[in-house]
């Protein structure tokens, strides 16, 4: 990550905790996006979240609002493993912190198999970025734009309604 990007990334947290509510802290300004030697990589997160899936599935969402609030308000590297591995033992889930210490084979092939459907499903629906919203079920689903995401109330209604 470099000064260029820093301040983007942080203008669109910016936007989006005006929007959302979401919030993005100062130590997260100065740890994570000042943090001029680590890289700008969902994968770790990603294959934690894969080894809860597989280990402990009820508590996915759980997990990932872990890591978001580890990275976004307390400003921890969440792409360091040991700081993963810390949150979910913290969340009660040290079969799963040993998984993501030494991912076995399934890990892997689960975590390749998340990341390739992703990669699919953006290219089918033309999503070309993060945050995207596909709704519908079966095959009848469609992209919402990612600007109604951001927006008020009424525009992702509008959204949804016309995908």
């Amino acid at each position: 990550m470099d000064d260029g990007f820093a301040a983007y990334a942080w203008t669109n947290d910016q936007r989006i905790s005006r929007l959302s509510g979401q919030p993005f802290s100062e130590a997260y300004r100065r740890d994570v996006l000042g943090d001029r030697t680590r890289l700008f990589d969902s994968g770790p997160a990603t294959l934690a979240l894969t080894a809860v899936a597989l280990t402990a599935p009820d508590r996915e969402f759980a997990a990932l609002k872990a890591f978001q609030l580890v990275r976004y308000v307390e400003g921890r590297d969440s792409t360091d493993m040991s700081v993963l591995s810390d949150v979910l033992r913290a969340m009660n889930l040290p079969e799963v912190a040993a998984r993501l210490a030494t991912p076995d084979t399934a890990l892997i092939v689960a975590y390749r198999a998340r990341l390739e459907a992703a990669r699919a499903e953006m290219r089918r629906f033309g999503a070309n970025g993060v945050p995207a919203l596909i709704v519908g079920t079966g095959h009848d689903r469609r992209l919402v734009q990612a600007s109604a995401l951001f927006g008020s109330l009424d525009v992702l209604v509008d959204g949804l309604k016309a995908a």
